[in-house]
């Protein structure tokens, strides 16, 4: 399933997936907290697109490391199993994307029945296995090419407000004040932390105005126009 990620169609299926949650550190009051609501379908046309950019971002940094990347095409998923266990025999590193035509995708950086791609084209190739991936958790990988597991402890912040905005354009919009950002994001979670300065006037009240007065909703579907 190939999900279109060019500017400006990054759009909300409903009012909620995507939307942005603006939370308050329970501790340090001027450090806020926005995480996306979001459904984690690969089908959804919000989190679908998020997924396929953040796989691969996350695999792109993982083979441009490589020496050397090898790529095998399964017909389907009937010989996985095999492979599988000489990729752990020889303690390989992979990650298999399936695609829409019940292929197997693999790539690795051994040589396990695959064939040696040149640098240069691995990128490219790794970009069109994820758009053209299956539409249901068509991503696996070995434990070491894993997205992150870091997931933000919310015991230590409490909510604020629900935002109009979906979480790319919330953090635009922070970063557009002079506010400096750290973004994270985990297999289906994405969000950014943002302290208040001192000399920051107006604290809460002004960060929602702030939030609400650059915002729009069109009929219960959150835009966000993604550059």
């Amino acid at each position: 399933m190939s999900v279109s990620t060019k500017p400006g169609e990054f759009v909300s299926p409903s009012g909620v997936c995507g939307v942005a949650i603006l939370l308050q550190n329970k501790t340090n009051r001027s450090k806020y907290m926005t995480i996306g609501a979001l459904c984690g379908s690969w089908r959804c046309p919000t989190c679908g697109i998020f997924l396929r950019r953040k796989w691969i971002e996350h695999l792109s940094g993982k083979l441009a490391s490589l020496s050397q990347v090898f790529i095998l095409v399964l017909p389907d998923t009937s010989r996985w199993d095999t492979f599988h266990m000489r990729f752990r025999r020889a303690g390989g590193s992979y990650a298999i994307v399936r695609q829409d035509t019940g292929e197997l995708v693999v790539f690795s950086d051994i040589a396990v029945g695959g064939e040696s791609i040149p640098l240069s084209s691995v990128l490219a190739k790794l970009d069109k296995a994820v758009q053209d991936a299956a539409d249901r958790r068509p991503i696996h990988t070995s434990r070491n090419w894993s997205l992150p597991k870091v997931v933000a402890r919310l015991g230590s912040w409490e909510r604020v407000s629900r935002l109009s905005v979906d979480i790319g354009s919330a953090e635009r919009i922070v970063k557009a004040s002079g506010l400096a950002t750290s973004s994270f994001f985990t297999a289906y979670q994405v969000g950014f932390v943002v302290e208040l300065p001192s000399s920051w006037e107006g604290g809460e009240e002004r960060l929602l105005r702030l939030l609400a007065s650059r915002s729009r909703v069109l009929g219960g579907k959150t835009i966000c126009h993604d550059g």
